[in-house]
């Protein structure tokens, strides 16, 4: 997974960072952990290289 949150396709980065937010905080919720996902991967974080 952790190789995921590298990946070069947005939207494979975004679904490994809300699965190990899910992983940390499951009481957290999906659509919490998606948006948050989401804004990481606009942001460039990550690991984003590029």
């Amino acid at each position: 997974m952790l190789a995921a949150t590298t990946a070069a396709e947005p939207h494979v980065r975004a679904h490994a960072i809300a699965t190990q937010r899910l992983l940390r905080d499951p009481d957290a919720g999906f659509e919490c952990a998606i948006e948050e996902a989401k804004r990481v991967v606009a942001l460039g974080g990550f690991g984003q290289e590029g």
